[in-house]
Order: C-alpha cells, then structure tokens, then sequence
C-alpha cells in the first residue's frame, strides 16, 4: 500500500478588479490536464461591497478537462453581513491513461455598481503517491 503525500502547495493573496457587467476569474488550476490529484479551496472578502452594488459568484468545474459548467452561484446585492465566502476544499483528479484530469475556477461578475477590488486568498494542494 503507497502513501499519499502534499507534493507541492501554493497559497495565493491578491487582489483581483471587477469590470460592470464582464466577469473576471480568480481562481484556476495551473495545469491543464492535471498530472495529480489536487485540493483546491478559496475565500472571498466581499466586505468592499456598498449598497447600489450586485455581484455574482460562481464556481465552474470542467470533469472532461475542457468544458466548464457552473457548480455553484450565488449573487450578492449592496453591503455584505457576512462578507467573507469560503469554497470548500474540493478533491480534483488528475489524467489518468483512459480519462481526463478536472479543471475548476471562481468567477466573479459586478453587474451593477461602483467598480471594486475584492481581495481573495486560494490554497492549491497537489498530491502525489
């Protein structure tokens, strides 16, 4: 029986711009297919949000590392009372002989409002045997 082990992590701080009405990515794998296993997980400080302004969230998965589908969407409108979001961790394999690895980004759209910088932290764990 082989151990698995935590081969490479990259926590990532920064801050990304909306644009009204594009939507701009701030979080995506780095490989495309993926070689291993990975473990991805992000947060979101949304507390820049003022009232007049409407943002949405969303989570894309791609399970045939091509096409990218919504997993989960949530949209925010004016001053936030819980202004931190978290995605849960999430397990994503990798190419294996006979299938594709899975892709997965966050995508963030202002439809309304004042253009804002949202600061956002991801944790990217790549795992090997």
């Amino acid at each position: 029986m082989s151990s698995i082990y935590i081969a490479a992590k990259t926590d990532t701080y920064t801050t990304i711009n909306s644009i009204i009405g594009t939507e701009v990515f701030l979080t995506t794998n780095t490989t495309s297919p993926p070689t291993h296993d990975y473990m991805v997980e992000s947060y979101i400080d949304v507390s820049v949000m003022q009232a007049g302004d409407t943002t949405v969230i969303t989570e894309y998965i791609a399970i045939d590392n091509t096409n990218y589908h919504a997993f989960s969407k949530v949209t925010l409108v004016g001053v936030q009372p819980f202004p931190l979001l978290r995605f849960h961790g999430k397990m994503l394999y990798s190419y294996q002989a006979g299938s594709v690895g899975t892709l997965y980004k966050i995508g963030l759209k202002q439809t309304v409002g004042t253009i804002r910088t949202y600061p956002y932290t991801s944790i990217l764990q790549v795992f090997s045997a």
